[in-house]
């Protein structure tokens, strides 16, 4: 028989090889080994034979077992079998090949296990597995496994999803698909085309993890954070979470910052945003949004309904019934109290934590309910040291909606204390704003509740429906009110405050100037000026200090009384009436230029249309 070798004993390492029966012998003289073929080295294990040739030119070594099923292959080490297939490298203790693909045509072949109890099985060719229990046991080929207990893995091999081109390097190290990549420690990358780096884990195709995870979501990347599926969301699919404890949840959704949070389609960029509705954006820190297509961008902003806008630091912009009433001064959010006042029994709280609070716990499990707590200091009003946090600076509600609201307006003897009906305001807005959206607050510690209303500048609250409040300290508490300035505030519906320290309290009336007030009973009134005050229906005041006593019967008028417009009973001077014979004009009001003492001319006026039935001047 024509062997390919022949053992020869190397004197100058003190052992037997295998070297091609064309090599010389070993002398003194020698200075290299030269073979054509395999050199082998056995080291002697307590004695006993080292080196076995088997048929089909297997070799055993040091107790290994090549068994007949298997051609050109070697097994070395104690208990190291080769079992079937070609061109097999079994090395270590108990390192094994062996298996076919689930058809059981194609045998594992030209692979090599390298360790102890390291294993190469599943019909696959060219796969390696080197370290203590490593394994690849896939009928794909081409796979890598480096470390203890580093694993390369059929994603299914019943439907045919066999791993191909895929490393897993590191302890524990695990890769199933195509095309995976795992590196580092406990590391382990589950679909198509993904990557996991790190203490990381990745389950979804075309998804990297580096030091974070992706679960059950494809086309994602997650550095530090965590891409989470949503069970709540028809797709899982596009999204981003970057940093320490950042998390994603449903379809395209972005969170990139330390323990920022975003869901199905919403952005949450910075340090510990937070973006629930569907296409919202949290961009700053402590920012909070939660409907759909709502933005808050800043500082400890909150923008909580449909399409609403919260930008600068500490601004609110949402329903009315998120503001609490008395929960707001005892400093925390009741849950109990809206659902219990709440036109719909809506409860914001409630139905956030009943979707996603497993989730969260999952996240959070040793934060002690961080989900809800969480939601409690930055929907109730309080931050982690307890202090009031949106409203802290806001004068007019810091101390919760009720009627004990006193505002100062005016300076020095002229200076009043008003009480605001702020719960009336309240309950108005509750009424009429549970589908409210679209609210505005752009600034610092602002509050916008009503539908469509703005708040703008420094601590201003717009609380009715279309109402806006802009500049410092304003208040817009009605539908389609309008305060602008510094500490304006309109309790009136469709009335207006423009300047500084103006109160109007009635509908349909306009203040412009400076300390000025329209008081209850003014409705229809306007006042240009400063430090004006009237409760005068239907009525003008034009100037500073401009007064008036009412409506007066003029002393000289005719004692018939023709003239149009003049009252005949003085028992009610400030309510004219009509003459027994003829219809008078009856007044709507006064138009006042001054005061006693204070008179002003009224200059280039045209002549008025004067006959005994004329009312003009």
């Amino acid at each position: 028989m024509n062997k390919i070798f022949k053992s020869k004993f190397n004197t100058r390492i003190g052992a037997w090889v295998a070297v091609s029966e064309l090599a010389r012998g070993f002398t003194k003289n020698s200075r290299a080994l030269h073979a054509t073929a395999i050199v082998l080295t056995a080291f002697s294990l307590g004695g006993g034979q080292v080196l076995a040739q088997a048929q089909n030119n297997n070799f055993e070594i040091a107790g290994g077992v090549v068994e007949a099923g298997a051609t050109n292959s070697l097994a070395f080490g104690k208990d190291a079998k080769v079992k079937t297939g070609e061109l097999n490298f079994a090395i270590g203790k108990k390192a094994s090949i062996e298996g076919t693909d689930p058809s059981g045509k194609l045998k594992t072949r030209w692979s090599l296990a390298f360790g102890w109890s390291a294993k190469v099985t599943g019909g696959g060719k060219n796969n390696i597995a080197i370290g203590q229990e490593s394994l690849i046991n896939t009928s794909g080929n081409d796979n890598f496994a480096f470390g203890w207990g580093a694993k390369v893995e059929d994603l299914d091999a019943s439907k045919q999803k066999y791993s191909t081109g895929s490393f897993a390097l590191g302890s524990y190290a695990s890769a199933k698909g195509d095309k995976v990549f795992a590196l580092g420690h406990n590391s382990k990358a589950v679909g198509n085309n993904s990557i996991a780096i790190g203490n990381s884990s990745v389950q979804g195709n075309n998804s990297v993890a580096i030091f974070g995870s992706v679960n059950g979501v494809d086309n994602s990347v997650a550095i530090g954070g965590h891409v989470r599926y949503d069970p709540k969301s028809p797709l899982n699919n596009n999204s981003t979470a970057v940093g320490y404890g950042a998390n994603t949840f449903g379809w395209s959704s972005n969170a990139l910052g330390y323990q920022s949070i975003s869901f199905r389609e919403g952005s949450a960029q910075g340090y510990r945003n937070y973006s629930f509705g569907k296409f919202s954006s949290s961009i700053g820190a402590h920012n909070i949004t939660v409907d759909t297509g709502s933005s808050a961008i800043g500082f400890m902003n909150k923008a909580l309904v449909n399409r609403s806008v919260a930008i600068g630091a500490s601004n609110f912009a949402g329903r009315a019934e998120f503001l609490g009433q008395s929960d707001v001064e005892a400093g925390y959010y009741d849950p109990n109290w809206h659902s219990a006042k709440s036109t719909k029994k809506f409860n914001w709280l409630n139905a956030i934590t009943s979707d996603y609070k497993k989730l969260y716990g999952e996240v959070y499990s040793d934060k002690k309910n961080w989900l809800e707590s969480t939601l409690y200091i930055w929907m109730g009003g309080v931050n982690r040291e307890g202090k009031v946090s949106f409203i802290e600076n806001n004068k007019y509600i810091k101390k919760g909606l009720t009627d004990n609201h006193e505002v100062t307006i005016g300076e020095g003897d002229a200076q009043k204390t008003l009480t605001l009906k702020l719960t009336k305001a309240y309950t108005d807005a509750l009424q009429e704003q549970f589908y409210a959206m679209h609210q505005t607050s752009v600034g610092s510690q602002n509050v916008a509740t009503g539908h469509k209303s703005s708040a703008i500048g420094f601590g201003n609250v717009a609380i009715g429906n279309y109402s806006a409040a802009v500049g410092y300290g304003t208040m817009a508490l009605a539908s389609n009110s309008l305060a602008y300035g510094n500490k304006t505030i309109v309790e009136g519906k469709n009335s207006s405050a423009f300047g500084q320290q103006i109160y109007v309290a009635p509908q349909n009336s306009m203040a412009a100037g400076s300390r000025n007030l329209i008081l209850e009973g003014g409705e229809n009134t306007f006042v240009l000026g400063s430090d004006i005050e009237t409760n005068l229906a239907n009525s003008v005041f034009l100037g500073a200090n401009s007064k008036s006593e009412g409506y007066g019967k003029p002393e000289d008028a005719p004692k018939d009384y023709q003239w149009a417009g003049v009252v005949k009973e003085e028992t009610d001077p400030a309510t004219p009436s009509a003459d027994g014979a003829r219809q008078a004009t009856k007044t709507l009001g006064v138009v006042s230029v001054g005061s006693a003492g204070n008179e002003r001319q009224i200059q280039h006026v045209a002549a008025g249309r004067i006959n005994k039935d004329s009312t003009d001047a």
